[in-house]
């Protein structure tokens, strides 16, 4: 349910803030152990509210200002059936994307930010209501890749959607915190 505690368990995964008591283990390891910055170089994540800046595509896609070669970026963007509507813009990857990307629908804007995800290419990726605020066909392709992507990587996904459930190897039910 809402307020159930699913995005504040995010936040203490990477950190914005350390739990008022207990411990939260990583690999055995305590994750307060962990340095900020060698925490988050280990992480991908997905937010449910989707931000990119104004700029190319291209570099909506590569937040790290890595140089990525292209075959890599239409890689990820085949994954999450964004490749046709990419080649149909103007400029394709160096087409302009207006502030918070006003110029795609939401379902384009989550699946963009989810081919930044697996650009990235960290072992552990964090989702945040991947498929809140999307059509069904968007769903559908998101849950598609996500199938992908989790295959080498340690993947966690904080959803309402029950169609997320099929691919999970473990469901947890947060209520009241618990």
């Amino acid at each position: 349910a809402s307020g159930a505690g699913k995005s504040t368990l995010l936040s203490l995964l990477v950190r914005l803030f350390d739990p008022s008591s207990g411990e939260i283990r990583l690999d055995g390891q305590p994750l307060s152990a962990v340095t900020l910055r060698s925490l988050r170089q280990q992480i991908a994540m997905m937010s449910q509210d989707t931000h990119l800046f104004a700029g190319s595509l291209r570099e909506a896609l590569t937040p790290t200002g890595e140089r990525l070669s292209d075959a890599d970026i239409w890689r990820a963007l085949a994954l999450v059936a964004m490749e046709e509507v990419v080649r149909g813009i103007p400029g394709t990857l160096d087409a302009p994307l207006g502030e918070d990307g006003i110029n795609l629908s939401g379902g384009q804007r989550q699946r963009l930010s989810l081919a930044r995800a697996f650009l990235l290419d960290r072992p552990i990726l964090l989702l945040d209501e991947p498929t809140s605020n999307v059509d069904p066909e968007s769903e559908a392709i998101i849950a598609s890749a996500l199938s992908h992507m989790r295959q080498r990587r340690t993947c966690l996904a904080i959803t309402h959607r029950l169609s997320l459930f099929d691919h999970a190897d473990v469901v947890y039910r947060l209520a009241e915190g618990q």
